[in-house]
């Protein structure tokens, strides 16, 4: 889906009301900004049970993803 970012269950419970209700399936605008907090946390295995890093660039590649879709959206509308 080009409109959400999906986690996986693990990862969804780990990261649940850290800085927002996360759940498998995520408004983007919310991700982002957990992606940023995210940066800041100590990588442990409790909130990050698959790697740090490799959590905050799953979530930005979908959040590129989605970003990419949008903006094809509005250029197929003129930039309007």
């Amino acid at each position: 889906m080009d409109d959400c970012v999906e986690l996986s269950g693990a990862a969804a419970d780990a990261l649940d009301e850290l800085v927002c209700p996360v759940g498998r399936v995520n408004d983007p605008p919310k991700m982002a900004w957990l992606a940023k907090v995210l940066c800041y946390l100590p990588d442990d295995e409790h909130h990050f049970p698959r790697g740090k890093w490799a959590t905050i660039q799953h979530i930005e590649a979908q959040l590129d993803a989605c970003a990419r879709a949008v903006a094809l959206e509005i250029e197929k509308r003129g930039g309007k």
